[in-house]
């Protein structure tokens, strides 16, 4: 029985796989072990589980599936004081695969969503994480990690992505130096600078003199 059909394949020393009820693309994977008593399948994929028996004697085949592609995002510039959202999926797994998040050294986990594939049989994993931002989050980097039977080393299947936070200049940390004392006549020429804090985007500097800028 496969897939809760009862598919009958042949007996042994028969190497022509004919029946009808074998899909045409899984009869080119079978054979016969060496001692013509063990069937053998070749590639095998998701569409061979199933409960096989013989004899009167049965085992069920389980099938496991590897996550193939791991994506990150920030789902939207967000600015300091308020929530920031990033998303990570694993996508073609089996059993589903798990996710966890590591931000500042600390781990953590996310809002974690699996959806199945009726076709392919295989899951989807999506985790969210939110997190209340500050200024000093931006450009540090999160950190999602993949953990599944397949991956014997969970750093083998990871992605990361720096996050963008927008936060406004710091009024005291704005300052002016230069030349606060100029000579007439004789002195042609004096400089101001302006330096600011920190900021994103970064500040914009106007100068204004009295009224006038």
């Amino acid at each position: 029985m496969v897939n809760g059909q009862n598919i009958q394949y042949n007996s042994a020393g028969n190497n022509v796989f004919n029946n009808i009820q074998i899909p045409i693309q899984k009869r080119n994977r079978l054979g016969w072990a060496s001692d013509l008593k063990g069937l053998v399948m070749r590639n095998v994929s998701v569409a061979d589980e199933g409960r096989y028996v013989c004899n009167g004697s049965e085992t069920s085949l389980t099938v496991r599936v590897r996550p193939s592609r791991l994506t990150i995002e920030q789902i939207s510039v967000a600015s300091a004081g308020n929530r920031v959202e990033v998303n990570c999926t694993s996508t073609v797994s089996k059993p589903a695969a798990n996710l966890r998040w590591v931000y500042k050294n600390e781990s953590l986990l996310g809002r974690q969503v699996s959806v199945l594939d009726n076709i392919t049989k295989t899951y989807t994993v999506t985790s969210i994480l939110e997190m209340q931002a500050v200024a000093d989050d931006n450009g540090r980097s999160v950190l999602c990690i993949v953990s599944h039977p397949l991956l014997v080393n969970q750093m083998q299947s990871n992605a990361s992505v720096d996050l963008k936070i927008l936060f406004p200049v710091k009024p005291a940390s704005t300052k002016i130096t230069g030349n606060e004392v100029a000579n007439e006549p004789g002195q042609s020429s004096l400089t101001l600078n302006c330096t600011t804090g920190s900021s994103n985007p970064a500040s914009d500097i106007k100068w204004f003199n009295g009224s006038l800028n």
